[in-house]
């Protein structure tokens, strides 16, 4: 009976595991792909263009620094959803 219970709530957990890792794989590709167009676009302008895409590239490492952030955050989150979820599979009723 035990496995009943378990087994809905572990797939769930695993769904939202595996939404939370695509989720931010998603956001990664799309700011680096973007930025490192319009890096390698002010680039081909000579020194003038290496001087402005300096900006592109510090705005990428700050938004990397805020994905690691809400990365660590997400973490805890689910983390914390993971034992309540469990505690409640495993202890109905309280």
């Amino acid at each position: 009976m035990l496995h009943i219970a378990v087994k809905p709530a572990v797939d769930r957990l695993r769904q939202r595991g595996m939404k939370l890792e695509l989720g931010m794989i998603v956001v990664y590709l799309v700011v680096f792909a973007l930025v490192a167009g319009f890096v390698a676009m002010l680039g081909s302008i000579g020194a003038l263009g290496w001087a402005g895409a300096t900006l592109p590239l510090a705005l990428t490492v700050a938004l990397t620094a805020l994905e690691l952030l809400v990365a660590f955050l997400q973490a805890y989150v689910f983390t914390l959803l993971t034992c309540i979820y469990l505690n409640d599979a495993l202890h109905p009723g309280h």
